[in-house]
């Protein structure tokens, strides 16, 4: 007495290609996202520059990019993390 119901074929279909977007959205959060997150409120340099003379910035890291200009990432006293790119010749 106990029959099943044969299952609809579209349904399973439809399930595993959700599967399959959700993990694909959540992958992408992940990889773009947390990046994101975690560089802060671009600002333009002459701020950054402004922000120093004030004696407004915290902490601060740099790194070079392949065209030589310095990525800075870092912040304020306040507690605003923020971003910014030196020129190569400043």
């Amino acid at each position: 007495m106990n029959e099943k119901k044969p299952t609809n074929p579209w349904a399973k279909s439809l399930l595993i290609w959700v599967g399959i977007l959700f993990g694909l959205v959540v992958f992408v959060q992940l990889i773009g996202g947390g990046s994101k997150a975690a560089t802060g409120e671009t600002i333009a340099y002459s701020e950054f520059v402004r922000q120093v003379d004030e004696r407004n910035v915290k902490s601060v890291t740099t790194s070079a990019t392949a065209s030589g200009n310095q990525i800075i990432v870092g912040k304020l006293n306040s507690g605003q993390d923020f971003r910014t790119t030196a020129p190569k010749d400043a």
